[in-house]
């Protein structure tokens, strides 16, 4: 079984996908538009900046909070490599280390039904907030992502009513 095979065939996996735009979900898991979603770019979202989502021995609850991210199918990371330090591959996409990150979810909007992308905050690679070049720079990915998906963005900047 393959990470693939978690992250989109998954029982309770499956069960979100299904309740979402199928549109938007068969271009999600082919992984058309930007964004990462292999297993290497998961752990070293944490790895290269020495943040709270670096793999540790000792940091048992981060470390499950990473595994949920790269098993979750509905997780994408958008952000900007350092190809300046990336080693030769195979598929010649960028495998540097992130300089600014920002997890984007595919999600269900429970008050309108639609299919949404929420985008959280952006760190940079010291685990801050990131200058407004790269800000802008993930921001444009997420806007280019949910144009491509025909749906909505919302980022951790709009509002949204509390659960009831």
């Amino acid at each position: 079984e393959s990470v693939e095979d978690i992250r989109y065939r998954q029982s309770s996996n499956m069960r979100h996908f299904a309740a979402l735009d199928q549109d938007a979900v068969v271009k999600w898991q082919n992984g058309e538009g930007p964004g990462f979603a292999d297993a290497e770019a998961f752990f070293m979202m944490g790895h290269d900046p020495q943040t709270c989502m670096q793999i540790r021995e000792k940091n048992a609850v981060t470390n499950r909070a990473l595994l949920g991210y790269l098993v979750q199918g509905n997780t994408r990371l958008l952000g900007i490599r350092d190809e300046s330090s990336s080693p030769a591959n195979v598929d010649d996409s960028p495998r540097g280390r992130f300089l600014v990150r920002a997890m984007a979810r595919l999600l269900l909007c429970k008050e309108t039904g639609e299919t949404v992308l929420f985008v959280d905050k952006p760190y940079d690679e010291a685990g801050g907030t990131p200058p407004l070049e790269a800000r802008t720079q993930v921001q444009e990915q997420a806007e280019t992502l949910a144009r491509h998906l025909s749906i909505p963005l919302f980022t951790h900047q709009d509002l949204v009513s509390p659960p009831a």
